[in-house]
């Protein structure tokens, strides 16, 4: 008898700890002792093999596709590290993780909190085409940042105006023939126009002086058709001092 409530209570033991375990896998086995009444229903953790086996299941093919078209560069990051990926403009992207787990699904361009060290799966596709379909590595402080190769054609930004008769190409006209940074800024003080973020960038380097180019960011921001796109301006800019500048005026 001693025997016997030994074995059930390394049993009990060793079954609550199983319980407690993640990912396990119910056997719908019973065992039932005699004389002690202990009917006992066994689950054993699943391994990791087949936990990842199960997770692999959920991804496509690889295809390995897009390294022609597409560049891959890694910039200064505050804070964590970022994968971003602008372009092609109204793709989409599935990015899954180097557990084969899907971390989302997401419209082109967007930013992605990733981890360092770790590589993320990218399939991007466009109207059923896939474009592009390789790992990327996420590295500590840094922005791994996916576009297309050479100003490959996007879809084009929408013209915003908030006044009839607002052209863009005007004011990026009237901006050139002045000859000083103030008369520059002046002209695009004057305007009333909205601007979408490549506009934006347009003015910004219309400017010479990095300072120049803060102040064309902090007259229209209040001003910009889609300020969800902001992240791209920091592209036209070469200092990391005037970077933290534009995104404190973007908010971000």
């Amino acid at each position: 008898m001693r025997r016997f409530s030994t074995l059930l209570l390394l049993t009990v033991a060793s079954l609550a700890h199983a319980q407690d375990a993640d990912d396990s896998v119910d056997l719908g086995a019973s065992a039932h002792v005699n004389g002690l009444g202990a009917d006992v229903r066994l689950r054993v953790p699943e391994s990791g093999g087949a936990r990842k086996q199960r997770a692999m299941a959920k991804q496509p093919p690889a295809q390995v596709v897009g390294a022609d078209a597409f560049d891959v560069t890694y910039e200064s990051w505050k804070g964590q590290q970022n994968l971003s990926v602008l372009s092609p403009e109204a793709a989409q992207c599935d990015v899954w993780n180097d557990q084969g787990e899907l971390e989302g699904h997401f419209d082109v361009p967007f930013n992605f909190a990733a981890r360092d060290g770790r590589y993320y799966r990218l399939i991007i596709t466009q109207q059923g085409t896939v474009l592009y379909d390789r790992k990327v590595e996420a590295r500590a402080y840094k922005q791994t940042v996916v576009r297309l190769r050479g100003g490959a054609p996007e879809a084009p930004a929408p013209r915003a105006a908030a006044a009839s008769g607002c052209d863009f190409q005007a004011v990026l006209t009237a901006v050139g023939a002045e000859s000083f940074s103030d008369g520059k800024l002046d002209v695009i003080r004057s305007t009333e126009c909205r601007f979408s973020v490549e506009q934006v960038g347009q003015l910004v380097d219309a400017l010479d002086h990095s300072s120049d180019k803060v102040k064309v960011v902090d007259i229209v921001r209040a001003r910009i058709s889609d300020p969800q796109n902001g992240f791209k301006l920091y592209a036209h800019f070469t200092f990391e001092g005037d970077k933290k500048a534009v995104k404190a005026l973007l908010g971000k």
